[in-house]
């Protein structure tokens, strides 16, 4: 083999080299990211199965090797798209990190269509895992929460439940006997009456003695049960 082959061959060959370590050097930054965004949002995100997709660095970047451990930053962006500025002190330089991510949950929706007035059951909902980092306001996860909770808007059939649309459901409605409970000091004093409108815990609601027949206002404690204030 010629000597000018054999040059060619060996600057081919340290080339290769190169490339391959400074792939290689990306790859690791890269993977750093993904280690430090996934430490970042376990705790903010604990019970949520979180994926983070990191965007591949530019391979025309010609960082050398760092003497240090990197430095990274907290992640700025709160929607899915989300930047890190990661740092070497030796030698100096620093690149951004752009990555996406996802927090999935399950989060109560209509298992079916659900009317305006509609009293919540168990098989009214399904639990459905949906990326939480994209969602406005508050949302569901336990379905023992909302049973017995009156649909405030019409919601189609996988549609999210949230707040604006549900309203707690009445635990004494107008006409229902309760028990009404006075407190004075030590003493307790119970009497029986009667419901003059529907009310949710801890609402105001009229009920009347049946005793004296007088009209006064309580609060609603529990289902047949109200305190005056």
């Amino acid at each position: 083999m010629s000597i000018i082959n054999l040059t060619r061959l060996f600057l081919l060959t340290t080339l290769f080299i190169a490339n391959w370590l400074h792939a290689g050097q990306l790859s690791d930054i890269e993977q750093e990211v993904y280690n430090h965004l996934q430490r970042y949002y376990q705790d903010s995100y604990a019970n949520a199965r979180t994926e983070i997709k990191v965007k591949p660095l530019n391979q025309s970047l010609n960082l050398p090797r760092c003497r240090q451990p990197l430095t990274l930053t907290k992640p700025r962006g709160k929607s899915s798209r989300v930047s890190v500025k990661v740092s070497c002190s030796s030698p100096r330089w620093k690149l951004y990190a752009s990555a996406t991510r996802q927090h999935l949950l399950p989060v109560l929706v209509a298992a079916r269509a659900l009317q305006r007035g509609k009293i919540l059951t168990a098989d009214d909902m399904v639990l459905k895992e949906t990326d939480i980092t994209a969602l406005k306001g508050a949302f569901y996860t336990d379905k023992n929460a909302l049973i017995g909770w009156q649909v405030k808007r019409s919601t189609n059939r996988g549609k999210l439940l949230k707040p604006r649309s549900l309203s707690e459901a009445p635990v004494i409605r107008k006409g229902d006997s309760v028990i009404i409970e006075a407190r004075r000091n030590s003493l307790s004093i119970r009497a029986s009456g009667t419901a003059l409108e529907n009310g949710k815990k801890r609402q105001q609601i009229r009920v009347r003695n049946n005793k004296s027949g007088r009209e006064i206002k309580a609060i609603v404690i529990a289902p047949g049960q109200v305190r005056t204030p």
